[in-house]
C-alpha cells in the first residue's frame, strides 16, 4: 500500500469502519456451475489489508437454485445453474472485498456458508461475479455473524516478539 498511515482517515484506522452498504444484486442465472439444488444469497465486507474491515453487509434476496420450469431437486443433485451477483458500489477507501454465499438446502436446517471470493478491489467502483460453485473455505455460523461486528477484545497478556506487540 502506498498510503502513509498519516494520510489514513481515523474511521479507516477503527477496528470496524463505517460504510453505508448497498444490498448485493442477483442479475441473473446462467446455465453450467456445481450447485446443488436449494436456495443461495450473498453478503460481503471490505476491508484495509492490515486495517479496518466493515460489518457485512445487507443480505441479497434468496434466488432458487433448481431444475429450471421443473423446479426444485434432489438434495445433493446437481442442478448446472449459477447466479451472477453484483456488488454495486465499493468505497474506494477499502482495498480489498470478501463475498459469502449463505445456501439452504433443506427447510429447518442451518445453511452452508463459504467464503467464495477474496479480491482486491482497488481503483474498482463496482464488480459482478459468477458464482459456479467454486468456493476458498466454509464458515461456521458463529464466524459468519461476527463478521465485522464491534467485538471488543480485551487482551490479558501482552508480548513482544521482533518490536512488535502481540495479544494474548
Amino acid at each position: 500500500d502506498s498510503e502513509e498511515t498519516i494520510d489514513i482517515s481515523s474511521s479507516l484506522i477503527n477496528v470496524t469502519g463505517d460504510f453505508d452498504f448497498e444490498q448485493p444484486i442477483i442479475l441473473s442465472k446462467e446455465q453450467g456451475g456445481t450447485h446443488t439444488a436449494g436456495v443461495i444469497q450473498y453478503a460481503y465486507v471490505l476491508y484495509r489489508l492490515n486495517g479496518t474491515t466493515t460489518k457485512l453487509s445487507p443480505l441479497s434476496s434468496l434466488v432458487s437454485l433448481d431444475n429450471g420450469e421443473l423446479g426444485g431437486g434432489n438434495i445433493n443433485e446437481i442442478v448446472s445453474e449459477y447466479p451472477v451477483v453484483k456488488i454495486p458500489t465499493i468505497d474506494q477507501n477499502y482495498t480489498n472485498l470478501r463475498l459469502y454465499s449463505i445456501k439452504y438446502t433443506s427447510y429447518n436446517e442451518l445453511p452452508e456458508i463459504r467464503l467464495i471470493l477474496d479480491k482486491n478491489v482497488e481503483n474498482t467502483t463496482e464488480l459482478t461475479y459468477y458464482d459456479a460453485g467454486s468456493f476458498i473455505n466454509n464458515i461456521s455460523l458463529d464466524e459468519f455473524t461476527f463478521l465485522g461486528s464491534n467485538t471488543v477484545y480485551i487482551p490479558q497478556h501482552i508480548n513482544t516478539k521482533f518490536n512488535r506487540l502481540f495479544s494474548a
